[in-house]
């Protein structure tokens, strides 16, 4: 009995910790993004600068993840889209100018 509630104590505290850690990066990324250099940063949160820039570092992994992910996953499906929008513009147009042409040798006759 005491292991188990030892091992959610644990649980519970390492939960805590990575909710602390990921508030931390999110205001080291807000603040970043306002302009706030990396010891002004360190201050307003009351964090040494090495753990400022970690988080950055971090920070910059996961978005060349997302930004990696976006372009194996989403982006052959949105230019897909976009080259089937454009070929229906196309056609549209030609279809448009058709009917101009039409109707313009039909006022000549």
């Amino acid at each position: 009995m005491y292991i188990y509630i030892s091992s959610l104590l644990r649980n519970r505290c390492l939960l805590a910790e990575r909710d602390r850690i990921d508030w931390r990066r999110s205001k080291v990324q807000e603040l970043s993004s306002k302009g706030h250099s990396q010891r002004e940063i360190a201050q307003m949160l009351q964090v040494s600068n090495g753990t400022v820039n970690k988080d950055l570092f971090i920070l910059r992994q996961q978005a060349k993840e997302n930004i990696k992910r976006y372009i194996d996953e989403r982006l052959p499906e949105e230019y897909e889209k976009c080259l089937v929008g454009i070929n229906m513009i196309k056609q549209e147009a030609c279809n448009s100018f058709s009917l101009l042409i039409v109707g313009d040798n039909e006022n000549y006759n």
